[in-house]
């Protein structure tokens, strides 16, 4: 696969973001789990990947070890969610009474 000045400008320019707060493995293996879940999605678009990366960055995911640490902790934070609603629904508060 050939890549297109843009598209290739625009990875350099992501992995330099992540370099900045970690370091050029760590950068890489980021931007390679980003295309795995791009591609396991359907999407061959790197628009994409781009909105998979700036969620991690803004979010402070700058290495592997953070991002499987935040997938292990988003079921978590789901299923004490749903048990609040449930809570909510069945004494009639809402969450924001408790």
């Amino acid at each position: 696969m050939v890549l297109g000045g843009i598209t290739s400008q625009n990875i350099q320019d992501e992995l330099k973001d992540f370099t900045d707060n970690s370091d050029v493995d760590e950068a890489t293996k980021l931007l390679q789990k980003a295309i795995e879940i791009a591609v396991n999605n359907g999407k061959n678009s790197f628009s994409y990947v781009w909105g998979i990366t700036k969620r991690w960055y803004n979010s402070g995911i700058f290495t592997i070890e953070a991002l499987e640490a935040e997938e292990k902790s988003e079921p978590l934070a789901k299923d004490m969610e749903i048990q609040l609603k449930k809570k909510s629904l069945k004494t009639g508060a809402t969450v924001q009474d408790e």
